[in-house]
This record gives structure tokens, sequence and C-alpha cells, in this order.
């Protein structure tokens, strides 16, 4: 799921990017309506490493969400889509069945997030980015890229809403277990 100017978009197992009409459940989300505080312009990054330093030196503090809007020509994107899998599966399982596509000289928008480290238990603390193309038809999570000509936009996240299930499942179901392990696994780049 990306979603850039108020329009929420899925991007399949096939790398098929189309608009999410009506409502959906999805297992989790952050959304925000996006209003740049600050901006970066002009910049090159020719790595994800390089575009995390970029964004590091716009945030102020460690104890609040940032959310981030990237445009412009990327020379080089590559991204994971997670494929359909069986209620119940785990994020591990889940994750390690992620198709990968690599894109060249896409104009484009990567959305993002990053998380403080204390929200660890319900956010993957860092950066969490994804990509969709100027013409809509290519997207998905961020694991590398080198930009060419780009704009940096974020802003700072002060407040936050929880919506939590009410199902009988959740509320009856042990939460207590550390889920950091198996979400820097979804994470990460899996061919690095």
């Amino acid at each position: 799921m990306v979603v850039l100017e108020g329009v929420c978009y899925r991007v399949a197992s096939d790398g098929a990017v189309t608009n999410v009409e009506g409502d959906r459940l999805i297992p989790y989300a952050v959304v925000t309506l996006f209003r740049a505080e600050f901006a970066k312009r002009s910049q090159q990054v020719n790595s994800f490493s390089e575009l995390v330093a970029a964004c590091d030196g716009l945030r102020s503090t460690e104890n609040v969400f940032y959310a981030f809007r990237v445009t412009g020509k990327f020379s080089f994107v590559k991204t994971r889509v997670m494929k359909p899998v069986p209620q119940g599966t785990g994020l591990k399982d889940a994750s390690s069945g992620q198709q990968e596509f690599n894109f060249e000289d896409q104009e484009g928008a990567l959305v993002g997030l990053w998380s403080p480290g204390f929200a660890g238990s319900f956010s993957v603390p860092g950066y969490h980015f994804h990509f969709l193309s100027a013409d809509r038809k290519r997207g998905g999570h961020v694991l590398e890229c080198r930009a060419v000509n780009m704009t940096i936009d974020g802003c700072a996240m002060h407040e936050m809403h929880v919506s939590l299930p009410e199902t009988a499942e959740f509320l009856q179901a042990d939460l207590s277990r550390d889920p950091s392990d198996d979400l820097m696994s979804a994470e990460r780049n899996h061919e690095s």
C-alpha cells in the first residue's frame, strides 16, 4: 500500500499498481495528512544509506515520528512486494516470499516514515519508504535507491491515533513476545 496525495494505491505481488476503491482491511498502516515543514532541494544520493543520512540531517529530535516525501528522478530503485499469504501466517514467514523489482530511470516519489526507537513494539524503528512512479505503474517497499535529482520534504508528527482490533482473536492473543527480530527481517534487503 502506498498513499500519496490522498490516493491509496495497491502494489500487487506481480508489481501491478492499482487504485484502492472503497473500504479495504489491512493489518497495519501509518498514514498522515502530509504538510511539509522543511525541505532540502536538488539532492543527489548514491544509495539508500545516503538518503537516510540526508533525512537524518533534517530531523531535530529522536523522540517523534517524521513523515517524508522524496520526489525526483531516480536512476535506480529496488523494491519488494509481499505475496498474499494464508490468514494467520506470521510476519517472518510472510516476508520470506517477497517479490523484488529493479527500476531504472524513473520519475517518481518515495513516501516514508521515520519511527523512534521507543515505538519498536508496533513500528519498525528507523526509516520505512515506499516508491511510486510518476505514471503510477511501478512501486513497492524501497530496499535500495539512487537519485540524480530530488527534493526531500518532511514534517514531524506530534500526534498519533492507534486503532486496535476488537475481535476475540486479538483480545485473547498473547502479544508479550518481542516482534523486533521479525520486523527487522521483513524490512531488510534480502540480497544484501
